[in-house]
């Protein structure tokens, strides 16, 4: 079949004799100029070419100014970049302007450039529209050797019948008033996927885990519901005004049969399951997969129905237990392609963190120069507003231990209801030792996942229980954390709020 590519305005390259004084080339069919042919960086150029499927066929228009005096020659050179011939040249490969064209340097299957000598015994024809050129005309047929910019060039010179070159010129496929080389064939990304964190723009939809009345409740904005949230949004863009081979085969929303991607969470023990839902289109759909250790694999077996498909990365918990705050990513993330249409059978595709697991609560600290039950001075925390028939899950998180950063991290626990009297609640060094250890002295932050008016206090302790610091004193004044959707403990003085 023979293809039509980009057919630029005419190029011009100036030469030294009078008789031909321009070299023109251009690219097409019938005269109509192209606006450029663009392959998918996604074809799989190997199997295109063993199957001797999708080989192209370019028509050249050369043009020289004049013509050719009696006893010259003329010689044309045509060099490919990123493409090969896929036949032996012989010159029968010109289909106008002249009958005389024979090989006479390259020219083999495989190769990238052919030398045509044309005598004065083939001739040209006669000047064509009444542009005084002179002008031939060749179908050349070639394959792609990989992804790549396409380009031909052609130089021309003349000789005398013994041999003596008298002018000659270059050119390529130009645009633009300031010419550049344009490409005949540009290979492109088509097939575009992505994923990605829908808490940020232009989605905006941050979820966050309520743990006030039981531990499965997602609040925050639609499409989440109780017990789900959505993390992360899929979206799949096809450009079907590109082309999947040299012979007019457009790319298309079909070429693409499913997805596969892994959801990683830092701790998958209270996730019930990960799924990808379809929003546009039919492509992003998944069954719910339980996590295998701290990984969801998700795979979509559907074919895309549209150029431009979405859906929903949903996430369901399971109610049973606290669940720790941490990043989710998504990773191994690649789309299926139609392999019988010469195309790759997988490319990857953006992926990168989806939208934290958070926990809806209140941030004290850090704590300066806490001890563990092993110093002379004794930290006592006094935490308020709690209720004896509420248990309130806990996190303590130790920072800069002195004992080494092995002791560093967040520290689940859980402030029993039936602890608590009246609405407060005591914690000393030998408790946060039971919780995190002997890290000797650290700066410390508690967590409370609830959204009751709490209030945490610390008074530093001699050996003789002498208060060194008292409640309400210097850097360890009182603070009221506030309720909302927290992430890490700040740098204030005893409280601090965020999303954790």
């Amino acid at each position: 079949m023979l293809k039509k590519f980009l057919a630029a305005a005419s190029v011009t390259a100036l030469m030294a004799g009078a008789a031909h004084a321009q070299l023109r080339l251009e690219a097409g069919i019938g005269g109509t100029v192209d606006s450029g042919y663009v392959i998918a960086e996604e074809v799989d150029f190997a199997a295109m070419n063993l199957s001797g499927n999708g080989d192209g066929t370019v028509e050249l228009e050369v043009i020289t100014q004049g013509s050719i005096p009696p006893g010259q020659n003329l010689f044309l050179t045509i060099t490919a970049t990123n493409a090969t011939f896929t036949t032996a040249l012989n010159g029968a490969e010109f289909t106008a302007g002249t009958t005389g064209a024979v090989v006479d340097a390259g020219g083999a299957a495989g190769g990238s450039s052919v030398r045509y000598l044309i005598t004065t015994n083939g001739g040209l024809d006669a000047p064509t529209s009444g542009n005084g050129a002179d002008m031939v005309q060749l179908l050349l047929p070639f394959n792609m050797t990989g992804c790549g910019n396409v380009t031909f060039n052609v130089t021309e010179f003349q000789t005398e019948a013994v041999g003596t070159k008298i002018e000659g010129g270059v050119a390529a496929l130009t645009t633009g008033a300031t010419p550049t080389v344009t490409p005949l064939i540009t290979c492109e990304d088509v097939y575009q996927a992505a994923v990605y964190d829908d808490s940020l723009s232009p989605y905006s939809t941050p979820s966050v885990l309520s743990l006030v009345s039981s531990f499965a409740q997602f609040v925050a904005n639609a499409p989440d519901t109780i017990g789900t949230a959505r993390l992360g949004v899929f979206e799949l863009d096809v450009d079907t005004t590109a082309f999947i081979d040299l012979i007019n085969t457009p790319a298309a929303p079909g070429h693409v049969l499913g997805f596969d991607a892994n959801v990683n969470f830092a701790n998958a023990a209270e996730i019930a399951d990960a799924q990808a839902i379809a929003t546009t289109g039919t492509m992003w759909a998944s069954a719910s997969i339980a996590p295998v250790g701290n990984s969801v694999a998700l795979t979509g077996s559907t074919a895309a129905t549209a150029a431009a498909e979405d859906g929903n990365l949903i996430v369901a918990v399971t109610g049973a237990n606290p669940i720790p705050a941490q990043t989710v990513s998504v990773s191994g993330a690649t789309i299926d392609l139609d392999t019988a249409s010469f195309l790759q059978a997988t490319d990857a595709f953006i992926a990168a963190d989806a939208e934290d697991l958070k926990l809806e609560g209140q941030i004290f600290g850090p704590f300066d120069w806490t001890s563990d039950n092993s110093k002379l001075v004794n930290s006592i925390f006094r935490v308020t507003g709690l209720s004896t028939t509420e248990d309130v899950p806990a996190q303590l998180v130790v920072e800069n231990a002195r004992n080494g950063s092995s002791f560093n991290g967040v520290y689940p626990f859980t402030v029993l209801g039936s602890s608590v009297q009246g609405s407060e609640v005591r914690f000393n060094s030998s408790s946060l030792t039971a919780i995190a250890g002997l890290f000797g002295t650290a700066d410390i932050s508690m967590i409370f996942s609830t959204n009751r008016d709490l209030d945490v206090d610390r008074l530093l302790a001699g050996p003789s229980t002498a208060v060194v610091v008292p409640f309400g004193d210097g850097a360890n004044s009182d603070g009221v954390g506030t309720s909302g959707a927290l992430t890490s403990p700040g740098t204030g003085v005893n409280d601090d709020t965020g999303v954790y």
